[in-house]
């Protein structure tokens, strides 16, 4: 059996959100009767703003997502990963060492973010 190259790229904006959605669907059905780590919902709700691209990386097995990342700043990271196939045992390692380096690069260039959930609460940095 042929097995397709894993690749991954950047979050591209609002092109993305339906196979975020429907990836998250999937996720769920294949978790069922456990819980999944996002539902579509959660998807729709915390869609990314303007600096998605840069927080989020999706993975490929061919044309299908079969895993996410999801980092906010400055330490939360979001991980789904399409259960029952080993073949995709190794992308969470990938997905983990992405959202560090993704914290080193935004603790080098002295960006201080909340989470969103912080924000929404009134939350912010205190001196």
């Amino acid at each position: 059996m042929f097995l397709n190259q894993l690749v991954s790229r950047s979050y591209a904006g609002s092109s993305d959100l339906n196979l975020l959605i429907n990836f998250t669907q999937k996720a769920a059905r294949a978790h069922w009767p456990q819980s999944t780590y996002k539902k579509a919902g959660d998807v729709v709700w915390g869609s990314p703003g303007l600096d998605s691209n840069i927080n989020i990386k999706l993975w490929f097995d061919g044309a299908d997502l079969v895993a996410y990342g999801w980092f906010e700043p400055p330490h939360s990271v979001g991980v789904d990963i399409l259960p029952g196939l080993t073949k995709y045992d190794s992308i969470g390692g990938e997905i983990l060492r992405w959202a560090e380096d993704r914290r080193r690069m935004l603790t080098r260039a002295g960006t201080r973010t909340i989470p969103k959930a912080h924000a929404m609460l009134g939350y912010g940095w205190s001196s």
